[in-house]
C-alpha cells in the first residue's frame, strides 16, 4: 500500500509541476488557487485512466504509469 500512496502523490506532484509550467508559460498568474484551479481537471482525468488501467496493482510499472499520463493529460 505504501508504494501505490507514494507513485500517487509522486504523479501529483507532477501533475501539478505541469500546471504550473503551464500558467507559467502563458503567463498568468502562478498563485497556489491558480496553479490547483488549472490542475484539477489534469488530476482527475489521471485518476480516472489510473483507475481504469488498475495503476493499483502495479504502481512501479512505468509502462502502465505512462499510459495512465498519456490517457489521463487529454481527458483533463
Amino acid at each position: 500500500m505504501r508504494r501505490v500512496t507514494v507513485a500517487a502523490v509522486v504523479d501529483a506532484l507532477l501533475i501539478l509541476l505541469f500546471a504550473a509550467m503551464g500558467r507559467r508559460a502563458h503567463d498568468e498568474g502562478a498563485g497556489v488557487a491558480s496553479v490547483l484551479s488549472t490542475a484539477a481537471p489534469f488530476l482527475i482525468g489521471y485518476a480516472v485512466a489510473a483507475a481504469a488501467l488498475r495503476l493499483h496493482r502495479a504502481p512501479l510499472d512505468l509502462a502502465r504509469g505512462a499510459l495512465a499520463w498519456a490517457a489521463g493529460i487529454p481527458l483533463g
